[in-house]
């Protein structure tokens, strides 16, 4: 038989508002069936047919006893007679009400589904590796019940002898630490984790149970499911931290199968702890994912995998470096593969797009105007000029104050209206363009030449027509402007 071990009831302090079952007892028996894998409606009900017997034995033998105390002995005595009759330490409701296998775990589940059902109030605890009972007399004394234990586990008795030893045969302390703290300081380090639970709480001990299994058996994937379900039940940062770390587990069994990683973080990159270790864990996986799709051009998944971290993290994580980071590997290299291609246009949008967002980072600048210059060399040289001059004014109000973005945008603006012959066909579209980047840069020798020689030459077509008048007005509108005679601009 395994070693039972005993807390004082001094670890106790008496609370005067007894737990209330936030879970029917029907409720709890389907959602624990459901973690064995039973999930068929007749299935069901035939295990439920047992605990109604199980009930009904119980109920016709507590109503002819007269106090609370009585009545939690005939429970644990009639549990013990016919129920609980094999400790394992890996046991599943399925097999206590078929094969009378149990745990603390599912031996306080059955206890405390009757006592719902018969109205018996108890209060259920949590030490570290270990639920338990206590109930209370009308004379206002608890007693507890420790259902591990058939012989004295009724209104047991303090050994704590008995758990330190325990204690020591589950490796949960050394010898070495034993003598060196003490015992009493042992005892006080893990009774000070002791805490009073729900029916909701002892479903989610029971899920964490099963992924615990599960790990042993290196099915990292249906252990973290479980401890994920866990947690949905009711959060517990112990258990949090198990599913942290069976989540490190599983990335590294399945990191080299990407497709499974892609799926796996973007099903449960939204679990339920958030807390630093939480995410600095799916920030590292994520990051290898991205790393193995970008290698791989599958620059989708790994967007798909970024979005999904974005919109997990605190806002103030959005902000750090490293997170930075992750996205400028993603979209530097897609930019790159759309050069290669030959998809300017696609290439200078991505990179506008990460630019916009991260104007104080140099290296996306750089990026940016890398692409920008490469897309309107291209645009120029196909005489996309109405494009050009788009794409120059854009970066010009996104980047300001840099040489090679005005050069480039007086550039583009010039080939508009001379090179292109703009000024030929359509004078009030090449005034516009013009005066538009005279606003924009008024002091710009380029600029001011090209809107002369446009006004030159308008005067010299209406002077080829015999409109002496008209000329000379055009030529005095270009002196109250103050720009002087042109040359032809470059």
């Amino acid at each position: 038989m395994k070693v039972f071990f005993y807390l004082s009831f001094l670890i106790f302090v008496k609370i005067s508002i007894y737990s209330q079952p936030d879970l029917t007892s029907s409720r709890t028996l389907e959602l624990l069936l459901e973690a064995d894998g039973i999930t068929k409606v007749d299935d069901i009900n035939s295990y439920k047919k047992v605990y109604d017997k199980i009930l009904t034995e119980c109920k016709s033998e507590v109503s002819k006893e007269q106090s609370v105390f009585s009545k939690h002995e005939v429970i644990f005595n009639r549990l013990h007679d016919d129920y609980l009759k094999k400790y394992q330490n890996e046991a599943y409701i399925n097999k206590l009400f078929k094969g009378k296998e149990f745990n603390c775990v599912t031996a306080v589940v059955l206890y405390n589904m009757i006592c719902t059902d018969l109205g018996l109030e108890i209060n259920l605890y949590e030490s570290p590796f270990h639920v338990f009972i206590t109930a209370s007399s009308p004379g206002n004394r608890d007693f507890k019940i420790e259902l591990t234990d058939p012989v004295d586990g009724f209104n047991a008795s303090l050994d704590n002898s008995e758990y330190v030893e325990y204690l020591l045969d589950y490796k949960l302390i050394t010898e070495e630490e034993l003598k060196e703290k003490g015992e009493v300081k042992i005892l006080n380090e893990f009774i000070s984790e002791t805490h009073q639970i729900s029916s909701r709480d002892l479903v989610a001990i029971y899920y964490a149970n099963i992924g615990f299994y599960n790990l042993l058996k290196d099915s990292t994937a249906k252990a973290y499911n479980y401890y994920k379900k866990s947690i949905s039940f009711a959060y517990d940062s112990t258990r949090a931290q198990s599913l942290i770390w069976v989540w490190a587990s599983h990335v590294e069994n399945i990191q080299n199968d990407i497709k499974k990683l892609n799926n796996f973080l973007l099903e449960n990159l939204d679990s339920i702890p958030v807390d630093k270790s939480y995410y600095d864990q799916i920030i590292n996986s994520s990051a290898i994912a991205i790393d193995f799709n970008v290698d791989k051009n599958d620059f989708e998944s790994a967007e798909n995998i970024f979005n999904k971290l974005e919109s997990v993290l605190p806002d103030e994580m959005l902000k750090e470096d490293y997170f930075i980071r992750i996205e400028l590997a993603i979209k530097s290299n897609k930019i790159q593969n759309k050069i290669i291609r030959g998809d300017y246009e696609a290439a200078y949008s991505i990179a506008t797009d990460l630019y916009v967002k991260n104007k104080d980072n140099s290296k996306v600048l750089d990026i940016y105007l890398q692409c920008g210059n490469i897309y309107m060399q291209n645009l120029g040289l196909n005489r996309e000029t109405d494009r050009l001059v788009e794409v120059a004014d854009s970066m010009f109000t996104n980047a300001p104050g840099i040489k090679s973005v005005e050069d480039n945008f007086v550039l583009a603006c010039i080939n508009a209206v001379v090179k292109a012959g703009l000024y030929k066909t359509n004078h009030y579209k090449s005034k516009e363009i013009l005066f538009a980047a005279n606003k924009k840069l008024p002091n710009n020798k380029g600029i001011k030449e090209t809107i002369a020689y446009l006004y030159h030459e308008i005067a010299m077509a209406e002077i080829r027509n015999r409109n002496y008048k008209k000329a000379l007005e055009i030529l005095n509108d270009l002196s109250l402007i103050h720009i002087s005679e042109p040359t032809r601009p470059y």
